[in-house]
């Protein structure tokens, strides 16, 4: 029988989920290795989130060395006329028994001006190891806010 390894986020000193790694976090529609997106060669995956909170973490992938993390059509549970909407993101090192390591934060601005603007960060010089991302702000607040996006992808290949 498999082994169950169960996930616990402690955030502002508070339990924040204790699930099943495999549990999904929000509704998404993936699609797996190799597909082709918009013209982008997505090889780990591409979904989508559907009002998530701070605090949501993505699956995790396998990476080394390059993440492009792309969000499309974004939107908040703010009035669409709300000014400087924006989400915070920081992509994280998965480390088993160990604190997981930050490799820095950006702020996603450009995907909240319509439904095919993207926004798009890269980080570089990552270990080889499990990556995933945690949503940190939603219109710079930590709390009060729900976050969706129509179009996500990992791309982890430095060609495009």
């Amino acid at each position: 029988m498999p082994s169950l390894r169960i996930r616990v986020a402690v955030v502002s000193g508070v339990l924040a989920a204790a699930l099943p790694v495999s549990t999904p976090l929000a509704s998404a529609a993936t699609a797996g290795t190799g597909a082709e997106d918009g013209g982008v060669q997505v090889l780990n995956w591409s979904s989508s989130m559907t009002g998530v909170l701070t605090g949501f973490q993505s699956h995790r992938w396998a990476d080394q060395s390059y993440t492009e993390l792309i969000f499309e059509g974004c939107t908040t549970s703010t009035p669409v006329y709300a000014p400087d909407q924006s989400t915070e993101i920081d992509m994280r090192h998965d480390r088993s028994f160990l604190p997981d390591v930050s490799y820095g934060r950006k702020t996603a601005y450009n995907c909240f001006d319509g439904a095919n603007e993207q926004s798009r960060g890269e980080w570089t010089g990552l270990e080889s190891g499990d990556y995933f991302f945690q949503i940190m702000k939603i219109n710079d607040s930590e709390s009060g806010y729900r976050l969706s996006v129509d179009y996500v992808a990992v791309d982890t290949t430095a060609k495009d």
